[in-house]
């Protein structure tokens, strides 16, 4: 049987994931005339672009696999809230740890320059002194990483690389770096785009969908059956601004510390924090064209959750001994007995993990620190708070 992974937030689940796992068995089964089985590792309940996810980890792992996905497994807090080279190079990491990976499905926002992708994800493994050259130039000019690294490429390839800067293009680049022994699988996407703030017939993005959850319009035709009666109380990142705030003002020669703070961004962070009472409006002070809106929120991220420098360089190239299963099928149940590499896997970390190493257990203590502090956001709004992996009976 044919596996296939995919690294996912699901925040939260809609229509468009549906649309991808009913397409990665349609193409499963034309090009092998089999079936497949679909392994997703997905963010907690920390996002890539800084923020709270809008449903717990258990509503949306359990949405996915009532709508196809037969083993969702966890992506811990150090990847799920860094930046796209780190977040696709952990869930790259722990994939091709399982050994039983065939494919990696992603979609793409243009399939066509697929091959531009390629070559782009091939030269940025092994960065040619020109591009390193042309991407310093760039950043000196006071752009960002991203639009600076753009730049270079389109300097260095000779032709227009614009596309590359669209977020699931961004992502599909960096999964092709880290990809090992897993063949790609790239999806057209449909409808609106990762980020759009606009909806098409009954795709919306995630960003639109949840705008309008915040905003109490009616999403239902953008989302599955699963999804429309979990009744979704949003936890937001923004009711931690006054939290973050004593943090910086308690700690202002360490502010440097924090990922993704350069010299003279923790002045700028530490100068304009008491003037502002909302995390908008202190976002929309602090970001440039060189820090964007979703850099100044992953800082803002990591100032809460106590996450350093140090930290991430302790785990960008770490591959964990272990994975934690968030919810899964009969199918996903059978797929776990296969695996034979002797990976530690959890369904929760009350068993003992002292027989980790201490990097893994660090790594483990960080994600339930950070859902601890989850937890308590969503008692403060009453909500349900899941505690159990969820398992389908079929």
């Amino acid at each position: 049987m044919i596996t296939v992974g995919i690294i996912s937030e699901y925040n939260p689940f809609h229509n468009g994931h549906k649309y991808q796992i009913e397409k990665i068995r349609e193409k499963v089964k034309k090009d092998f005339n089999e079936e497949c089985i679909i392994i997703s590792i997905m963010s907690g309940n920390f996002t890539q672009r800084g923020d709270m996810a809008i449903m717990d980890k258990y509503m949306r792992s359990k949405a996915a696999v009532e709508n196809g996905v037969n083993l969702v497994l966890e992506l811990p807090i150090m990847y799920s809230i860094s930046g796209a080279d780190i977040f696709a190079r952990g869930a790259l990491n722990i994939l091709n740890n399982l050994k039983c990976i065939d494919f990696l499905a992603f979609s793409v926002e243009d399939i066509d320059k697929f091959d531009d992708l390629k070559a782009v994800s091939n030269m940025l493994k092994n960065p040619t002194k020109e591009y390193t050259s042309l991407l310093k130039e760039n950043l000196k000019q006071g752009n960002s990483y991203m639009n600076s690294s753009a730049n270079a490429l389109e300097f260095y390839f000779n032709k227009n690389l614009d596309f590359i800067k669209k977020p699931n293009n961004i992502l599909a680049f960096n999964y092709l770096k880290y990809i090992k022994d897993i063949s790609p699988m790239p999806i057209q996407r449909i409808g609106a785009k990762h980020d759009s703030t606009k909806e098409n017939d009954t795709i919306a993005s995630a960003m639109q969908i949840r705008n309008m959850i915040l905003n109490g319009e009616n999403v239902d035709k953008f989302i599955p059956y699963e999804i429309k009666k979990s009744k979704i109380k949003p936890v937001l990142f923004k009711d931690y601004f006054f939290t973050i705030k004593n943090i910086i003002l308690n700690k202002k020669n360490e502010l440097s510390l924090y990922p993704e703070v350069e010299t003279g961004l923790d002045n700028r962070i530490y100068n304009n924090i008491t003037n502002f009472d909302t995390m908008k409006e202190f976002i929309d002070k602090i970001s440039t064209k060189r820090y964007t809106k979703s850099r100044i929120r992953r800082i803002l991220m990591y100032i809460l959750l106590n996450i350093k420098k140090t930290d991430i360089e302790e785990y960008k190239n770490h591959t964990p001994n272990f994975i934690r299963v968030l919810a899964m099928d009969s199918r996903g149940r059978k797929v776990l007995k296969e695996i034979k590499n002797d990976i530690n896997i959890f369904t929760n970390y009350n068993k003992d993990i002292n027989n980790l190493d201490k990097k893994d257990i660090k790594l483990i203590e960080k994600t339930i620190t950070s859902d601890n502090i989850y937890e308590l956001q969503k008692k403060k709004f009453n909500t349900n708070f899941h505690t159990k992996s969820f398992y389908l009976n079929n």
